[in-house]
């Protein structure tokens, strides 16, 4: 290892400075490397105690205005990654996966039901079957219609649950139905139309999928009589996520301070010299 006196005596002042440079930036990358999240927390510590420009404020002459000369630009980096780092830590899935987007729907041959799954009318059913059975369990129909996310499963076989709808089981239904990586967990429904030659329901839940952060979605199911069979068409379409109330508060505090720095700084631009 090389002794910085002699290092001193041979080169120039300059060249002296210089590798002095470089060793304390190897040293530093050294450390990021070790330690990157320990040492970016420790470096942002630091940024905010430097932000602090009621210390570098100063009186222009024959102005009683105060000018901010020497860290605006600071300020302005500043809040907006201090924005944005507490936007993605109030919401930590926004930074890791994405919300689901797209419409799928199904169709096929089904039974209306009673509470026990046996066969009813459709004005007075309450459940569901598939299958036509008389007893819960899954049946495989066609997926229809996919857009979005959902496209690459168009015509295959997705599993759809038998349900009770009226009521909805506590805990809801899920999965209500699954195809590929995706399935969709009912958490209410509604009967919109229920006579002897339409059963039509709506209803909302969260669509899962790997990969994917969990999106809310809605259900629709029409059933009708065709001959001595029952036919229906349902499906399920994504809705777009609303930001939570303290994003929209974090994201107003980062663009008011911003909009005031650039204030003063127009302001210290047409001061008198």
């Amino acid at each position: 290892m090389h002794d910085p006196l002699r290092v001193a005596d041979s080169l120039s002042r300059s060249a002296f400075r210089a590798m002095l440079r470089q060793y304390r930036s190897r040293s530093r990358a050294r450390d990021l490397c070790h330690g990157a999240r320990r040492s970016w927390f420790a470096g942002l510590r630091k940024d905010l105690k430097e932000l602090r420009p009621i210390d570098r404020f100063v009186h222009l002459p024959g102005d009683s205005r105060m000018t901010n000369l020497t860290s605006k630009n600071r300020w302005a980096w500043g809040v907006g990654a201090f924005a944005a780092f507490m936007i993605v830590m109030g919401n930590p899935g926004a930074a890791t996966a994405q919300q689901i987007t797209g419409e799928i729907g199904f169709g096929g041959a089904y039974k209306p039901a009673n509470d026990s799954f046996a066969g009813a009318l459709l004005q007075t059913a309450t459940s569901i079957d598939y299958n036509g059975n008389g007893i819960q369990d899954f049946a495989l129909r066609p997926v229809i219609l996919a857009t979005g996310d959902f496209a690459p499963f168009e015509g295959l076989l997705a599993s759809l649950s038998d349900f009770l709808f009226n009521p909805l089981p506590a805990g809801g239904v899920n999965p209500l139905w699954s195809v590929g990586v995706f399935s969709f967990a009912l958490d209410s429904i509604s009967i919109d139309t229920q006579n002897a030659s339409t059963l039509s329901l709506v209803g909302t839940g969260t669509v899962s999928g790997y990969g994917f952060a969990d999106s809310p979605g809605t259900w629709n199911f029409t059933g009708n009589p065709v001959g001595t069979r029952f036919i229906f068409s349902a499906g399920t379409g994504t809705v777009a996520a609303v930001p939570e109330p303290e994003i929209y508060a974090m994201m107003g505090i980062g663009l008011g301070l911003i909009g005031w720095i650039g204030r003063r700084k127009k302001l210290g631009n047409g001061a008198p010299a």
